[in-house]
């Protein structure tokens, strides 16, 4: 008589004990999982069931926005204003005008006087002023101002000729006496002109004066 084979074996003493060991391992890790997780959720007080923040709950303050530019366009300055004069360009490049340059020869002129240099001048700075939107020439001293007159200023103007016989060689200009102009800049468009007359001393009562 025969008998039937199974087809399963019962474990051995030493396999019961891997999978125990297995099964206890399982066990101890999700123990430990649950533990980490319950850390996690713990708050600064400690208690549970409150998400710790990981980020400040101030958030990171961000450098402002830069304001928006404008780039202004500067407004153009009129033109020159010549008052229908003639401009010419000598070849050293002074800009000169033919009607103030034969003026300007009178300075000083035998048959003249002294009331007529001073009109004169008064043109030469007048148009000089116009010129040069409405600005005096710049400084005090008498070579500062003729030295502008006579072409060095940023359009090479030349109201007078730096060659004209009342401009002496330290590039100051001379009453019909031979004594320096006074240049008083009042504001910056009057330019009072005073001579310092026969007796050649300012602040004297021949001294003549331009009326600005």
């Amino acid at each position: 008589m025969s008998h039937a084979t199974s087809s399963s074996y019962p474990l051995s003493g030493s396999s019961r004990v891997a999978v125990a060991g297995a099964f206890g391992l399982v066990l101890l890790g999700s123990v430990a999982s649950i533990w980490l997780l319950t850390r996690q959720v713990q708050d600064v007080t400690g208690s549970p069931g409150v998400l710790r923040e990981t980020f400040a709950r101030t958030p990171a303050l961000l450098p402002p926005a830069p304001a928006p530019t404008t780039t202004a366009t500067p407004l153009p300055k009129a033109p020159p204003n010549t008052d229908g004069r003639i401009l010419a360009t000598r070849r050293d490049g002074l800009v000169v005008v033919p009607e103030l340059a034969v003026e300007a020869a009178e300075l000083n002129a035998k048959e003249s006087t002294i009331q007529r240099d001073l009109e004169i001048l008064e043109t030469l700075v007048g148009f000089f002023r116009s010129f040069q939107y409405g600005e005096n020439p710049f400084g005090g001293e008498n070579d500062e101002i003729v030295a502008q007159l006579s072409g060095r200023n940023p359009r090479n103007l030349a109201v007078i000729p730096p060659e004209n016989p009342a401009i002496d060689g330290r590039g100051r200009l001379l009453d019909r006496w031979g004594t320096p102009f006074h240049f008083h800049p009042v504001t910056h468009e009057i330019l009072e002109i005073t001579s310092a007359g026969p007796d050649k001393k300012l602040w004297t009562t021949d001294d003549v004066k331009s009326v600005p």
